[in-house]
């Protein structure tokens, strides 16, 4: 009984452990795309303003 009750513990604590991960990559994916959008704005502003030339 007791070895189940610390394999659930330990499962437990293994899967908060994965989702907290998975919210710290879901935050890096959400910055990593933010920029990424930030930089093709900032690429089509600059092929606009060179074919306004």
């Amino acid at each position: 009984m007791f070895e189940a009750q610390e394999a659930k513990r330990a499962a437990t604590t293994d899967l908060e452990k994965v989702e907290s991960q998975t919210e710290e990559v879901r935050q890096i994916v959400n910055s990593l795309e933010r920029r990424r959008i930030k930089n093709n704005f900032g690429d089509a502003l600059v092929i606009a303003m060179e074919a306004r030339k």
